[in-house]
């Protein structure tokens, strides 16, 4: 039995437009999200990372943070107290986001302090963040952090690869 045949009108310029499929790996789909009160802030981290190739979802609370991190699987979270030092609620609240990303979420996260508190940064590390930064200023290196971050992710998606293929061996009946 033949099957019937489709006769598909295809424009003409439908074939100057087609490009080739490619898959991305899992470093060209890497996600940063980014937690920050302050729109300067957001811009300049947004551009420095989109510029090492991350996709970047900006966050203005703590909350709408939270929801999205629930929703997508981010690499990389950037939470900025620094937009918020004149707001003890707020910054409590993106310190408690802090800590649920670092524990549940998120494998890689910087933390943007209050330049003006010194005990910031102890309290980050007991966090167990990657990257501390002392408060954005004109040039904080951080297209080299988030290059350094792609790094990192490359390195994490393979060792996680790596594991997962041994255990997959270990599994298989001997036969």
């Amino acid at each position: 039995m033949n099957a019937p045949e489709l006769n598909v009108a295809v424009p003409s310029s439908a074939s100057s437009t087609v490009t080739p499929v490619t898959r991305a790996g899992p470093a060209a789909t890497a996600r940063c999200l980014v937690v920050t009160a302050d729109s300067g802030h957001a811009t300049l981290l947004e551009s420095s990372a989109g510029e090492e190739g991350w996709s970047v979802d900006v966050c203005e609370c703590s909350l709408q943070a939270l929801r999205l991190a629930f929703r997508l699987k981010f690499q990389l979270a950037v939470i900025d107290l620094q937009s918020v030092t004149d707001d003890e609620a707020s910054r409590n609240d993106l310190e408690q986001l802090a800590r649920d990303l670092a524990q549940n979420h998120v494998p890689l996260l910087v933390i943007n302090g209050d330049p003006d508190n010194p005990l910031g940064e102890f309290a980050a590390r007991q966090l167990g963040v990657w990257v501390y930064l002392p408060g954005l200023g004109e040039d904080v290196g951080l297209e080299s952090m988030f290059r350094e971050a792609r790094l990192a992710t490359e390195k994490l998606a393979r060792d996680a690869a790596t594991v997962s293929e041994q255990t997959n061996q270990r599994r298989l009946p001997a036969g």
